[in-house]
């Protein structure tokens, strides 16, 4: 005999849990900025920012690069939390770079 039990069926007309955020304007130089660094757990992601964190320390000598977790709470290369944008905010810095590896 079947199961009679409940199933939830979602809608795919549901209201998104996303916000859309405008970017903002790009930096007119690099010189004496603090940059940055987030990495949100995908594969190879940290090595990317390491790479490019080192590039850029050689390219320019003025640019402090930092490490952000992704989120309050969160370390370096844990999964986003919706506190990541306080997290920025209150690094003080002047761009981030995420990366996603993959």
């Amino acid at each position: 005999m079947p199961s009679m039990q409940p199933y939830e069926a979602l809608s795919p007309l549901a209201k998104p849990l996303t916000r859309t955020i405008a970017p903002a304007s790009a930096l007119a130089g690099l010189e004496g900025k603090k940059i940055g660094f987030m990495w949100t757990i995908y594969t190879n992601g940290d090595l990317l920012a390491d790479a490019l964190m080192d590039l850029l320390g050689k390219r320019f000598a003025n640019v402090e690069s930092v490490k952000l977790p992704a989120g309050k709470g969160q370390r370096w290369g844990e999964y986003p939390d919706r506190s990541i944008e306080d997290v920025i905010k209150e690094s003080a810095v002047d761009a981030v770079v995420v990366t996603v590896g993959g």
